[in-house]
């Protein structure tokens, strides 16, 4: 199963965005590639409008390692635990949400 969800931010911009994405390992043993564990990968990028040149320069920042104070991107992989862990969070902001 692959799973890939795009979440926009509250505030509308398409430039704040959450990338949620899952492939379970069987897929990947089919396909005759090194197995790995169930994970989700989320990563986040803030893309603001900038000129072509200015995201030359960001690009091979990144390339080089140079950290940039905006911090664009951002990723994370979580195992099953983590996952579950990161549920219980959102199913208490659920409950709160729905108790005010």
């Amino acid at each position: 199963m692959i799973e890939d969800k795009v979440i926009i931010c509250d505030c509308g911009s398409t430039s704040h965005q959450v990338r949620v994405h899952f492939v379970s390992s069987y897929i990947i043993a089919r396909s005759g590639e090194r197995e790995y564990p169930d994970e989700v990968y989320i990563e986040t990028n803030l893309n603001p409008e900038r000129s072509i040149w200015q995201r030359i320069v960001i690009g091979l920042k990144y390339i080089f390692g140079i950290q940039d104070r905006d911090g664009q991107f951002c990723c994370v992989c979580l195992d099953r635990e983590k996952v579950l862990e990161l549920r219980e969070v959102i199913d208490n902001f659920i409950i709160d949400s729905i108790a005010h």
